[in-house]
């Protein structure tokens, strides 16, 4: 058994497969996982001697390989994961979840080799092919070739918006926060100034990329609308200027709050899109986050002193 050859192979790889099966979409395979690899510090070939005992234990994975007919969707990093049982059939494979991540390094066979050479997973049957490694939860199985029509119906529009929509709800929201003036407490008739702290209304964005393809959402302020704790309507208005600027958000109090103080609040609306490549921008359904803050106020009395002749 020619060793050398295969840790060559695998270090060029950059993935430690000593066994990779040819797989067709659709076979069901079984594959014995077993580690055997020495590593010599300095060296730019790995060695595995023929000496090397063998790990004593092993995993024994049966999976169906092929993505037809599961129920996946689109993850973060651009794999097909299997969120679901397929009616009548559970999951697939030993009642496992599949994950088919895109792989990152093809080697194609070498012309004329023959024998116990690294095994292959070959050139791509078609030109829409794109290889995977297909995991059985974190138990790597094989590579295959895959095409997107293999991959929720062939419905590849529907699993981007889907993978959009998850990339909008995940946006890191920044830590916004309420200024106000007079900061520590208001007075009754006296105008109060408001302002975002935080976050200046900068666009959040995001975006996944892989296999030549990326996917951008973007989330932007569309409504603002502030909520001063009185009961007094909500004002829709834009994200204030703070002190000593007199802001664009300003408020009156006509009453003394409770002890808890005036529940201020400002709600965020965000329009948010999606596109794809350099593709035109897609509308997603709005998304909002708000900020608050307890604001005491204070009854502002006018008291009339005596003045002795």
């Amino acid at each position: 058994m020619d060793h050398g050859r295969r840790g060559v192979a695998d270090m060029a790889a950059g993935q430690a497969r000593a066994r990779r099966a040819s797989d067709a979409p659709g076979v069901r395979i079984t594959a014995l996982l077993g580690a055997l690899v020495g590593v010599l510090a300095g060296m730019l070939v790995a060695v595995v001697s023929a000496a090397t005992p063998m790990a004593a234990a092993a995993t024994q994975v049966d999976v169906d390989t092929n993505p037809t007919g599961a129920h996946v969707q689109l993850g973060h990093d651009l794999s097909w994961v299997e969120v679901g049982p397929v009616p009548g059939r559970g999951h697939g494979g030993a009642g496992c979840h599949r994950r088919w991540v895109p792989a990152d390094v093809v080697v194609t066979p070498t012309p004329g080799g023959v024998g116990d050479a690294p095994s292959f997973v070959g050139v791509a049957p078609t030109p829409d092919a794109k290889p995977y490694d297909v995991y059985c939860d974190d138990t790597y199985v094989t590579m295959i070739w895959a095409t997107p029509s293999q991959f929720n119906g062939g419905n590849l529009a529907a699993a981007l918006r889907a993978l959009a929509e998850r990339l909008v709800r995940d946006l890191p929201f920044p830590d916004a926060g309420i200024g106000i003036d007079p900061d520590a407490r208001g007075l009754t008739g006296l105008e109060t100034w408001y302002w975002v702290t935080g976050w200046d209304g900068t666009p959040l964005t995001d975006s996944v990329s892989g296999f030549g393809t990326t996917v951008t959402v973007e989330a932007r302020p569309a409504q603002i609308v502030w909520r001063f704790g009185d009961g007094t309507p909500d004002v829709d208005a834009d994200l204030g200027r703070p002190a000593p600027e007199r802001s664009s958000v300003t408020h009156v109090y006509e009453r003394r709050s409770g002890a808890d103080g005036m529940a201020v609040q400002v709600r965020f609306e965000l329009a948010t899109r999606y596109r794809v490549d350099a593709g035109a921008w897609l509308p997603l359904d709005p998304v909002e986050r708000d900020a608050r803050r307890s604001y005491p106020v204070d009854e502002a009395r006018a008291q009339l002193q005596r003045s002795d002749a």
